[in-house]
C-alpha cells in the first residue's frame, strides 16, 4: 500500500507521520496473515475435496456391484460357520487334535528307536571292521616276518 508523501507532509506532524506508519505496517502484517491463512484454509479445502471425491469413487463402485451377490456369499458362509459352530464338529476337532498329538509322541518313538538301531549297526560294524583291520595287520606282520615282541 503506496501512502501519499505530499499528504503527509503537509500535515507536517511528526508522531502522525510514526503513527501513520505503523498503522499501515500493522495492516500490511494482517494482509499478510490473512493470505497465509487463506492459503492454508484452500489446501485444506483441496485436500477434503479429494477426500470426498475418492469416497464417491468408492461408493460408486460399491453400487455397481451385485448386491444379491453378496447376500448369497455371505448366507453360505454364515451357514458354514453354523457348521463348525456345532457341539459335534468341536467334539471331532478335539479329537482330531487328540490323535494328531498322539501320532506326533508315536514318531519321536519311532525316530528314536531308529537312531538307537543306527547307533548299534555303527558300533557293530566299527567292532568288524577293527577287527578286519587287526586280522589284516597280523597277517601282514607274519608275512614280513616280524615278532610280536616277547611279554
Amino acid at each position: 500500500m503506496a501512502t501519499n508523501k505530499n499528504t503527509i507532509a503537509k500535515d507536517g506532524n511528526p508522531l502522525i507521520d510514526q503513527n501513520f506508519s505503523d498503522l499501515i505496517s500493522r495492516i500490511d502484517e494482517r494482509v499478510k496473515i490473512l493470505i497465509e491463512s487463506h492459503k492454508d484454509f484452500d489446501e485444506q479445502l483441496k485436500e477434503i475435496l479429494d477426500t470426498q471425491q475418492n469416497l464417491n469413487n468408492r461408493l460408486c463402485s460399491l453400487e455397481l456391484k451385485d448386491v444379491a451377490k453378496f447376500q448369497d456369499d455371505l448366507h453360505t458362509l454364515s451357514e458354514r460357520i453354523a457348521i463348525l459352530s456345532t457341539e459335534e464338529s468341536r467334539k471331532d476337532f478335539s479329537e482330531l487334535r487328540n490323535k494328531a498329538h498322539a501320532l506326533e509322541i508315536r514318531f519321536e518313538n519311532i525316530q528314536m528307536k531308529l537312531n538307537n538301531h543306527d547307533s548299534r549297526w555303527n558300533s557293530i560294524f566299527d567292532a568288524v571292521w577293527k577287527v578286519a583291520l587287526m586280522i589284516i595287520t597280523g597277517f601282514i606282520l607274519y608275512k614280513l616276518g616280524i615278532q610280536a615282541p616277547p611279554s
